[in-house]
């Protein structure tokens, strides 16, 4: 606005939308919208007094107009390899990918904080992860064994996968939808 040399005041909000958000002790005269206020703080700006059409307020449309970037960085998409990325299950707590787990059959234990997972949860986790970063890759056994940094046996793969999944082929070719 200041490059286009158009100055028109512009009025700040922090606006809280989750109705299960509350913020204890916030100090008075922020301008904090919680989602109380939410439907009279929209029906404020919907009315008609707020805005005046006026013609700096119609060259500012113009110009943010003319500047549209229809094509962001978000679009771009992510150039990654495989064989580059680091595999294993990450801890549910503390987000670590190391191999440092010890496991039972039920649930696995992270050596870095304690934080325990279902073996079951930590399956699913990771191939929503793989199909999320390998669309085109068929899900099998094989994949999702190394992709889990060989933490978990290809038996108990196999086993959800075919408690979960659909079966697509048999043999050496099998894959899961």
């Amino acid at each position: 606005m200041n490059e286009h040399k158009i100055f028109i005041p512009v009025e700040s909000y922090l606006i809280f939308v989750n109705p299960h958000f509350t913020l204890y002790q916030a100090p008075i005269g922020l301008p904090i919208i919680f989602p109380t206020q939410l439907e009279p703080f929209i029906k404020k700006l919907n009315d008609k007094s707020v805005f005046k059409v006026n013609p700096l307020l119609t060259k500012f449309a113009d110009k943010l107009i003319a500047n549209h970037l229809p094509d962001t960085h978000l679009t771009q998409k992510l150039h990654y390899d495989y064989d580059e990325l680091r595999k294993g299950v990450y801890c549910h707590l503390c987000d670590s990918i190391k191999k440092g787990y010890t496991s039972s059959r039920v649930s696995l234990k992270c050596t870095s904080c304690g934080g325990e997972q279902k073996v079951t949860a930590a399956i699913q986790r990771s191939i929503e992860e793989y199909q999320l970063l390998f669309p085109k890759k068929k899900l099998t056994t094989n994949g999702v064994y190394n992709w889990c940094g060989e933490i978990i046996s290809k038996k108990v793969i196999r086993k959800y996968l075919i408690q979960n999944l659909k079966i697509k082929k048999h043999g050496r070719s099998t894959y899961f939808e």
